[in-house]
């Protein structure tokens, strides 16, 4: 059973029915039907982070334009420790990143743009093995140890996507979804 957390409540599956009955006289009629149909899943446990964890800022450093000048030059990758507790012991967890793609390559996660940002630069997410994790798709499967819990690495750098990067603030925000079975 696969469920999904992105910071959000799981409610029971109901399905209601609400019928309107008028009694005039000694006949009933149906004034309407209406059905609500409500989803979710509950389950044993509630895979996820901590919530001292649950807010990480990551300082990717400070680099020269003339280290980043061509398209694909990289800034060093920064590991970012990823921890998970409660998960089904033994099973499987995935992740996906999203927050606004740069419009170059959608599969980097865009620098803010401000008046003072930098141009011609995004961030690149990759997993433990340092391989990209596109923006919008599911991490690779991994595997969490029979008490439940999963620590794993992730990386994030900068990338150059066009021409010549050009100097300035280099921020980005990125959410996660962990999706479990």
């Amino acid at each position: 059973m696969k469920s999904h957390i992105s910071s959000a409540f799981k409610m029971l599956v109901v399905t209601v029915s609400v019928l309107g009955i008028s009694h005039i006289g000694h006949t009933e009629s149906i004034l309407g039907k209406i059905n609500y149909e409500l989803y979710g899943v509950v389950t044993i446990s509630t895979c996820g982070v901590l919530d001292s964890e649950s807010e990480k800022y990551v300082d990717l450093g400070k680099y020269a334009t003339k280290n980043l000048a061509n398209v694909g030059d990289k800034s060093f990758a920064v590991a970012i420790p990823f921890d998970l507790s409660n998960c089904p012991p033994n099973g499987s967890v995935n992740v996906t990143f999203s927050g606004n793609k740069d419009s170059i390559n959608n599969e980097l996660l865009a620098i803010e743009n401000n008046i003072n940002s930098a141009k011609n630069i995004a961030i690149e997410i990759s997993d433990n093995n340092k391989k990209r994790i596109p923006i919008g798709l599911k991490s690779e499967n991994m595997l969490v140890d029979q008490n439940g819990n999963l620590s794993t690495l992730f990386y994030a750098n900068y990338i150059v996507t066009q021409n010549r990067s050009i100097a300035g603030l280099a921020n980005a925000n990125a959410q996660f979804t962990v999706e479990y079975d």
